[in-house]
């Protein structure tokens, strides 16, 4: 049986009471208030194009059926969809549904769903929990594909003509399940220009297949019934879709690919947000709607990346921004493309309260999340919600995520093991991974470079970057000892990064100098040293001859080296320490002997070490920490540089000197020697200038001296051109009779004429016996000055000396012939050389008679006698000159040497 059903539209029922009861007013005549359905059909369309769209619709309609099973079959004439599910049924024999009045089978007022789906924007579902649209409007999105859909369940048949507003209704043999029939709109027709669409593409059905191919992907997971779905070309498969639900996951398997998506669902209920808001007091509409307080968030449990999106139990196109999507029973806006954020009416709040909710679903499965995501996927969720903590409705995420990751180890280690936020630290980008688990065993747990990425995130709940000083603040409680002496250099490439990543800093010197401080280091002999107790060898240096000769010191073992910032701790060792080192160990020639050995190959070796030290830097203090050590070898002992001499132009004839071995010295010793060392090179002029005084008086033997003249007589020529001849005829180096050292122009070699003159004084006289080669000797000292003749101070010395030790008779006969000596000599003496001699008018050496006698009582200086013959009878008033060759003389002498005497 055929009836003609008219179509109606729900926003012109409202108002039509309303208009017959104002129509008797006074205020004027009513007129029809009615909708046009195709250009509401059209308007509503605008917002539910695209043939996702209407794959949505049609599941949306099968899972609030109850259906277990859906297929869509895109054949060449139409797209033909089916379910499990029989559509509710008034019997339709009356153009209302009876049931508005009466109430379906569940008790709600509302129609059946043949009347429902007659009747655009019917609201059929909207107090109803158990069914997802709620919308009324939502299957006219098949008129982007047909003119005439065909609904068949049960025993009746509808046919929708939205052009006629009628609705067909046929009684059919029973159907199981419903089909939707939808014809392709292949031609013009009038329902399309009512619609103001074109007719569908040739090739509709492929691109049915394909937008419905996506869709299947993504909203299958918050369903509540449906178990299977499946799509089809002709009735050939393309995909079919099983869907596996338990109490908290879903398995969505698809055939022929073989993917399978496999997704946590987290839930929960907002009563808790809803009655702490207060939402249901401030609306009261919350309470008519009935709205589900249910939340669950889908969290992918495959290793896929996806973009979350919020569902009203299907997908909207709004992203939660975060890899999970939220599924609840949200206000959307009327397109299903997004919820409603905005505004202040119930919707936004009661949507903003099942967002937080949502929140809290993750944060109270934090730790369930963590095992199951593992580091890299639940650090993509933090940053997700992190990015969104400015986005009011969903700045809850971060609110509640935050606390979660702060309180509860979250931070996956380099160690392969969770901690808490700010007690990870991140290690240098360009740290290697077993440099991190060299770190990571002193305690210090770092951030593995898996989620290295994500540090915006990690740094805001605690985590820092490492530091220098958190390293060495674990040194310093001995953590680096649970591992041994071998632990150590995996620590080296670690704080060697660290510290040059730590230039920049403020306070770095400190932290390097608690560093320097602890044993961090090996040397040679792997025992562990700090950098204050270390000392790195300069190159070229050999560290076994250097440890045989100072034990003690802890040389750096040779990989510290290798890291440059590590090694610029060590302080260099260089000859001051060596000198320093050395003078604790040798402080005589038997510790000199046991150092540094006696057989000539050890010799060598120890100079060799003394040169390989380099001597730009760091041998400033050598010579005066070696001054008194024995650390060079003469031909028989060790000496200090104070000691010995490095031979020069002179031999040391008496062996005064200690004279180096020079054969014994390597490549660079001998300047080493006299540069660093101050060693002093024997040379004559430094030998007669500087010693040869303490030399003379050392109890030289008869032999030495003979050596040490002939020594200078063999060089005369080269000392008289460097200049030490003049410094020698100053040294009182000759040698007398009296066993004194004199100057040159203090002594004479004896001859009897001068003999006469200057008497038997000893101290005057060379004493020949030590001289070798008397006649070069002699040569030799009357170039340095001594006199040729006797010495005017001499003769002045020789009259005090007889005129104090005899009587007048030895006084005039020893000075007669000194006297005589001087009257033959004066017309050759210079000025000065007379002005000496003046000094015999201080002399009491005369005799003088007086009246004719000698005066045996007195002896007179020169200037209180006279000399006879002026006058007659005169020498019986003065005392007259006895010596004949002064009488009888007429030279000047009288007047420079005895001005008392009468010319």
């Amino acid at each position: 049986m055929n009836e003609r059903i008219p179509q109606t539209d729900s926003q012109k029922s409202p108002n039509a009471d309303v208009a017959s009861h104002r129509a008797s007013a006074p205020l004027g005549r009513s007129i029809p208030y009615r909708a046009n359905l195709l250009g509401n059909i059209e308007q509503a369309l605008k917002g539910l194009q695209g043939y996702g769209i209407m794959a949505l619709e049609l599941i949306q309609n099968a899972d609030d059926a109850g259906a277990t099973n859906l297929s869509f079959d895109a054949r060449d004439d139409a797209l033909v969809v089916e379910n499990g599910a029989t559509f509710s049924s008034c019997g339709m024999h009356d153009p209302e549904c009876p049931w508005r009045k009466s109430g379906d089978p569940k008790g709600l007022h509302r129609p059946c769903n043949f009347h429902a789906i007659a009747e655009m924007g019917s609201r059929s579902k909207i107090q109803d929990q158990d069914q997802i649209g709620r919308f009324g409007i939502g299957f006219v999105s098949v008129y982007q594909i047909t003119d005439t859909p065909t609904i068949r369940s049960g025993a009746i048949e509808l046919q929708l003509n939205p052009q006629t507003q009628e609705v067909m209704r046929n009684e059919i043999p029973h159907f199981h399940g419903t089909q939707f029939v939808l014809p392709w709109a292949s031609t013009a027709s009038e329902v399309r220009t009512g619609l103001n669409a074109s007719p569908t593409p040739p090739d509709v059905a492929d691109k049915v297949v394909v937008e419905i191919s996506q869709v299947l992907k993504s909203s299958l997971l918050f369903l509540r019934h449906l178990r299977r779905v499946e799509l089809r070309r002709n009735g050939e498969l393309v995909v079919e879709v099983a869907i596996d639900r338990s109490a908290e996951e879903v398995m969505l398997d698809f055939k022929p690919s073989g993917d399978l998506q496999h997704w946590l669902l987290l839930s929960r209920t907002a009563d808790d947000i809803l009655l702490e808001l207060g939402l249901r007091e401030k609306y009261e509409a919350l309470n008519r709607l009935e709205r589900a307080t249910k939340v669950s968030v889908a969290v992918p449990l495959t290793s896929e990346t996806i973009e979350g999106l919020l569902y009203a139990y299907l997908p909207t196109r709004q992203t939660t921004g975060m890899p999970v999507h939220v599924n609840g029973d949200f206000f959307p806006h009327a397109s299903r493309q997004a919820i409603v954020l905005e505004g202040e009416q119930h919707d936004r709040y009661w949507n903003e309260a099942l967002i937080a909710a949502a929140a809290a679903a993750l944060a109270e499965n934090f730790v369930r999340l963590r095992d199951l995501l593992g580091p890299t996927r639940l650090w993509t969720l933090a940053l997700a919600a992190f990015q969104r903590k400015g986005e009011k409705a969903f700045s809850v995420f971060w609110e509640k995520l935050s606390k979660a990751v702060s309180a509860t180890p979250s931070v996956w280690s380099t160690q392969g093991t969770w901690c808490l936020p700010n007690q990870a630290a991140l290690p240098p980008e360009d740290m290697t991974n077993p440099d991190q688990d060299a770190i990571a065993e002193l305690g210090l747990p770092l951030i593995h470079r898996d989620i290295r990425p994500f540090w915006t995130v990690l740094s805001s709940v605690g985590s820092q970057q490492l530091r220098l000083s958190v390293v060495v603040t674990a040194l310093e409680e001995g953590r680096q000892a649970e591992g041994g002496s071998g632990f150590l250099p995996r620590l080296w490439p670690a704080i060697d990064l660290l510290i040059g990543a730590s230039k920049d800093r403020s306070g770095l010197q400190t932290v390097l100098a608690r560093l320097k401080a602890v044993e961090v280091l090996l040397d040679v002999e792997n025992r562990p040293v700090s950098a204050n107790g270390a000392r790195k060898i300069p190159t070229g240096v050999s560290v076994r001859e250097l440890l045989k000769v100072v034990p003690t010191c802890r040389v750096a073992h040779p990989d510290v080296l290798s890291f440059p910032n590590l090694s610029a701790l060590v302080k260099e060792y260089l000859l001051d320490d060596l000198s320093v080192d050395l003078a604790k160990v040798i402080s005589d020639e038997a510790s000199a002997e046991a150092v540094i050995g006696l057989v000539e190959s050890d010799i060598r070796r120890f100079y060799g070490l003394l040169t390989a030290f380099p001597r730009d830097r760091g041998s400033d203090h050598v010579a005066e920490n070696l001054r008194d050590v024995p650390v060079l070898r003469t031909g028989s002992q060790f000496v200090s540089p104070s000691r010995g001499q490095l031979p020069g132009d002179f031999r040391d004839p008496i062996g005064h000197f200690q004279i180096l071995d020079v054969r014994l010295f390597v490549l660079g010793m001998l300047d080493l020697a006299r540069d660093v060392l101050r060693v002093s090179v024997l040379s004559f002029r430094r030998y007669v200038e500087d010693h040869l005084e303490e030399i003379l008086e050392s109890d030289l033997t008869r032999q030495q001296y003979r050596s040490l003249i002939t020594e200078i007589l063999n060089h005369r020529s080269q000392l008289h051109d460097d200049g030490t001849l003049r410094l020698l005829a100053k040294v009182p180096f000759v040698r007398t009779r009296a066993e004194q050292f004199v100057r040159p122009d203090e002594a004479y070699f004896w001859s009897a004429p001068l003999s006469l003159i200057l008497g038997e004084d000893t101290s005057l006289w060379v004493d020949e016996s030590w001289f070798p080669e008397v006649a070069r000797a002699r040569d030799l000292l009357e170039g340095l000055g001594m006199p040729f003749t006797v010495a005017p101070q001499h003769i002045v010395k020789r009259v005090k000396t007889i005129a104090d030790a005899g009587g007048l008779d030895e006084i005039v006969s020893g000075t007669t012939p000194i006297i005589r000596h001087v009257l033959e000599r004066w017309s050759h003496l210079s000025e000065d050389e007379r002005s000496v001699l003046a000094g015999l008018g201080e002399i009491y050496f005369l005799t003088a008679t007086l009246n004719g006698k000698r005066n045996e009582t007195a002896r007179y200086l020169p200037r209180g006698v006279y000399r006879a013959g002026r006058a007659a009878g005169f020498s019986s008033q003065v005392p007259i000159i006895e010596m004949t060759a002064l009488r009888q003389s007429t030279t000047a002498l009288l007047h420079k040497s005895c001005e008392g005497f009468i010319s």
